[in-house]
């Protein structure tokens, strides 16, 4: 027997095989080359141990961040005036420590400003009554430009006092949010103004709901108001209503708020340069930090953005679903019988 094996014409090729008898018989065969695996044992451990590494890393950085974003978000939603939930404190001995140290830190920050808000509010009460008794006493001043020079200080300090109180007590109502009827609350404020001679007017639906506290609510509007018909004359209330919001504009004419000054101008006891001095035609600052108070304490916002061609429109957000078609309703500019008779009443709106 004889065997014959040729080698492939290329690399990875079959082999032919020929097996000749004794009789001259030639037997041919084809051998298919052997094949190796694509991967060796070497690149199998290889690839699992890289598997493994990349699990347990991914677990580990799960478990570590997971601690770390619910700091940031018990941080975020922090509050003073709000409950406190207390952040878990499971995790390693590391996150537990922290987790108790932010707690602590929360609870001594909430206890320290109810503090300063009872001292405040303590003072500010206490303070009416000698105000009270040094106007009696003033009444009796006989010089006349006197007295008049003493009554009109004493009443500033008396609306400081009353402006101070409503900044502390206001977001902080005990009482469960009912059903708004905003239009109500609106033209109600522009009719007040409207009486006293200002040249208020609402531009809206006829009719809007929405859950929040109505005093506060017209509260704020009222400070706007009051703060654009100091400075610009006039002011129109407008009410748009969307899906899942309402906006609140309060627009005026007047010389605006330069960009620069307008994020310190929401701070308390903050004035423009126009109102420097205290002489009874300006506010005490406390204006727009109540009507931001009052839309953070339902949830929305308080914008100050610029009018076209000049002024200054004060925007609350508040979010939440309406009742009632966005309907654009005419102007209401007050009652003219009553404006007439009163028009030279002077108002006594919270700035």
């Amino acid at each position: 027997v004889t065997v014959v094996a040729l080698a492939p014409a290329e690399p990875g090729a079959p082999r032919r095989v020929t097996v000749r008898l004794r009789d001259g018989t030639a037997l041919s065969a084809t051998v298919a080359p052997r094949r190796r695996p694509p991967f060796g044992p070497l690149q199998v451990s290889i690839l699992i141990l890289a598997s493994l590494v990349t699990v347990l890393s991914g677990w580990a950085a799960l478990a570590l961040t997971r601690p770390l974003r619910a700091f940031a978000t018990a941080a975020e939603a922090f509050r003073p005036d709000g409950e406190i939930v207390p952040l878990p404190e499971r995790g390693p001995q590391e996150i537990r420590i922290a987790a108790r140290t932010l707690n602590e830190m929360r609870a001594r920050v909430k206890a320290m400003v109810e503090e300063r808000s009872r001292m405040l509010a303590a003072v500010g009460h206490d303070l009416r009554t000698p105000i009270t008794r040094l106007r009696l006493r003033s009444e009796f001043i006989e010089d006349d430009s006197l007295r008049t020079q003493a009554l009109a200080d004493l009443d500033q300090m008396r609306g400081m006092v009353e402006s101070l109180l409503v900044f502390m007590r206001s977001g902080q109502s005990a009482r469960a949010p009912v059903m708004v009827d905003l239009t109500a609350s609106l033209t109600t404020v522009c009719d007040q103004f409207a009486d006293l001679g200002h040249a208020v007017t609402y531009s809206g639906p006829d009719h809007a709901a929405i859950m929040g506290h109505p005093d506060d609510l017209q509260r704020a509007v009222t400070n706007l108001v009051d703060n654009a018909v100091r400075y610009a004359g006039r002011a129109t209330v407008r009410l748009n209503l969307a899906r899942d919001r309402v906006e609140i504009d309060v627009e005026d004419d007047g010389p605006g708020i330069p960009a620069a000054q307008k994020a310190a101008m929401l701070r308390p006891f903050a004035r423009g340069e126009s109102a420097r001095s205290m002489d009874g035609t300006t506010g005490f600052g406390l204006g727009l930090s109540i009507a931001q108070v009052v839309a953070v304490a339902h949830g929305g916002t308080l914008a100050l953005l610029d009018a076209c061609p000049h002024g200054l429109v004060a925007r609350i957000t508040l979010p939440g679903e309406t009742i009632g078609p966005p309907r654009p309703a005419a102007p209401r500019a007050g009652h003219p019988e009553l404006r007439d008779t009163i028009a030279t009443s002077k108002a006594a709106f919270p700035d």
